[in-house]
């Protein structure tokens, strides 16, 4: 048994002590309460010092860092692309062999699933208890479970939900809404007023001309909250340090980054996961109580499952780059605990040995950094090739697209069963995970180089994570998602503990905390 298990062991008893009404109240949420119902039994309440984490060996800000999708190898493979495309390293690679740095595995599994997705993975976190896929912070029988996020803004910190996702999307959302299925995400939208402090990324769809909702427009309602809005990269930069943001800068996703660095449209309106992550610290720096801010590498996990390696890699080193930002943030604040790690692997893609006594591996993983699109710009060239063409591509003519986009010679095989692929004609698969478009063309591209992915969907693997600052060594060994809540909450003097599905007994089937 850990350390932190057996204080979180000692709060549950010193919240057995306050009485029933104590109990209910912790059951519910509420630190003002709490603190009310320790002052009414007489035992003191937590002093605004233990609360802002300015005790000494606890953190004062909490930055989550998730790389979504992020499967064990694909550091791997960052750290040599970056190598190849930036002449430097990884962010990290440097910190993983720093002996600051605390290294740990993380069991992911779902409450009905050893496979996570994004809303069960974020929500574990997020309340310390197994959560079924698709839903975020609810019990199958429709209670609330309060998630982290709103917790922390009780204590008096600040909240923050940064990503390259639509803002209402999975793994933010399970910081901070309590919704039956992930797909709600008007209502995600909605719960989000006057409990997230900053929310930078996508997802306008959801804030304006909404469809099928009462209030098309939630602007009006932030507003009268005292937030201040962006639309652009340039409109977020000007920004005068307000407390309350939102940042929305494309209707769905942010593009992936390898199509924003090579449009200069998109280099010019949308930020960087860097950028916003900049622009949230220093709002959120200026919190007395200090904060807890969330920042997402999401198109990572996209690309994995459109097993486009050059989309996904792109994607790494950008998050790579926000690391850098809240490292360079953490120098000036060593009051700051990071948390570095994934909701689950995606597709786990590898690099394969290549040719003779595996010597063509490097240079066939150099073809990558000749790739000048993701895969969704790939298509849109076939597409425009055909308007011009007047008809179906030829095997010849597919094979200069394809070169056009990727810089990758197929042969004439691979081609026709691309084409054959993509105009709905029969080919051979044995991989059902790989019966599709993208997991086809993702194989083909592996061909030559090098990186090939076990099919599409999300993985069953423990998830790597990385601890730096004050409370990193309780990130140690080997972990599940629902004991990272009760670390976090620990470091944040947090008593809460959200109770289990009555359905499931409360019990955990296997796993530590």
């Amino acid at each position: 048994m850990t350390d932190m298990t057996e204080k979180n062991q000692t709060d549950r008893r010193t919240l057995l002590k306050l009485g029933a009404g104590a109990v209910a109240i912790g059951a519910t949420g509420g630190i003002g309460r709490l603190e009310a119902a320790s002052a009414a039994s007489g035992a003191p309440a937590p002093s605004a010092a233990s609360r802002n984490g300015s005790r000494s060996g606890k953190p004062k800000n909490i930055i989550f860092m998730v790389s979504d999708g992020m499967s064990t190898g694909v550091p791997t493979l960052a750290e040599a692309f970056s190598q190849l495309t930036r002449n430097r390293g990884t962010a990290w690679h440097r910190l993983a062999g720093e002996d600051r740095t605390v290294h740990g595995l993380i069991d992911m599994a779902a409450l009905d699933s050893l496979v996570t997705d994004s809303a069960a993975a974020a929500s574990m976190w997020a309340t310390g208890v197994p959560i079924r896929n698709g839903m975020i912070n609810m019990h199958e029988d429709g209670r609330e479970l309060m998630p982290i996020g709103r917790l922390a803004r009780q204590t008096g910190r600040g909240l923050g939900l940064v990503t390259t996702t639509r803002v209402t999307h999975a793994t933010p959302a399970g910081f901070a809404a309590q919704v039956p299925s992930r797909g709600l995400e008007n209502t995600i939208a909605e719960q989000y007023v006057g409990e997230v402090d900053i929310l930078l990324g996508g997802g306008r769809r959801h804030f304006v001309n909404r469809r099928g909702v009462d209030v098309a427009d939630l602007t009006a309602l932030y507003w009268q909250q005292g937030y201040v809005f962006a639309g652009s990269r340039d409109e977020m930069r000007k920004l005068p340090t307000p407390d309350r943001i939102v940042g929305l800068f494309d209707d769905g996703h942010l593009p992936y980054s390898i199509d924003h660095m090579n449009d200069p449209e998109l280099t010019r309106k949308v930020p960087t996961l860097a950028e916003m992550t900049e622009v949230a610290l220093r709002s959120l720096e200026r919190r007395r109580d200090g904060f807890l801010l969330q920042v997402e590498g999401g198109r990572v996990d996209h690309a994995a499952h459109g097993n486009d390696a050059a989309a996904l890699l792109h994607d790494q080193i950008a998050f790579d780059d926000a690391i850098e930002v809240v490292m360079k943030f953490v120098e000036r604040h060593p009051d700051t605990l990071v948390v570095m790690t994934t909701d689950h692997g995606n597709a786990n893609p590898g690099l394969n040995g290549m040719g003779s006594r595996y010597r063509a591996s490097t240079e066939s993983f150099a073809r990558l950094a000749g790739v000048k699109e993701s895969f969704g710009g790939l298509f849109d060239r076939i597409n425009r090739a055909m308007e011009q063409a007047g008809d179906e591509l030829d095997t010849g003519l597919m094979q200069r697209v394809i070169r056009s986009a990727t810089g990758i010679e197929l042969n004439e095989r691979e081609a026709d069963q691309f084409r054959r692929a993509f105009y709905n004609k029969p080919y051979e698969e044995a991989n059902n995970q790989h019966a599709n478009l993208r997991g086809l063309l993702g194989q083909l591209l592996g061909n030559h180089t090098g990186v090939q992915f076990t099919g599409i969907t999300h993985t069953a693997d423990w998830v790597l994570s990385m601890a730096v600052g004050p409370g990193a060594e309780h990130f140690h060994g080997m972990m599940t998602a629902p004991g990272i809540y009760d670390r976090l909450t620990d470091l944040m003097n947090i008593r809460h503990r959200n109770r289990p599905d009555r359905s499931e007994g409360g019990r955990r089937r296997r796993g530590v905390r």
